[in-house]
């Protein structure tokens, strides 16, 4: 199913709704949504409750398994480049 993703914040606000759709879009073997999907969550990487949601999405055991490894994999990411003490914020 392909899921139309909007770069617009306004469009597309951060909800547990879009941030899975977004993941699976990420996930996708057509590199259009990749691309897409990968750019909206790089968008969403400081808002508040990103990091939250990516912990809920991946302890949501009915959700896709590749889903929930990305989402797993991005909020360890996000542990190593912004709470870090080396972090360079």
């Amino acid at each position: 199913m392909d899921v139309p993703i909007e770069l617009v914040p306004e469009a597309n606000p951060l909800s547990t709704q879009n941030l899975f759709n977004t993941l699976q879009a990420a996930s996708s073997p057509n590199q259009q949504q990749v691309r897409t999907g990968t750019q909206q969550l790089q968008n969403w990487e400081t808002q508040k409750g990103y990091y939250s949601l990516l912990q809920t999405l991946f302890i949501d055991k009915s959700l896709p398994v590749e889903s929930r490894y990305l989402a797993i994999i991005l909020l360890k990411n996000g542990i190593d480049k912004y709470w870090r003490k080396s972090a360079s914020k």
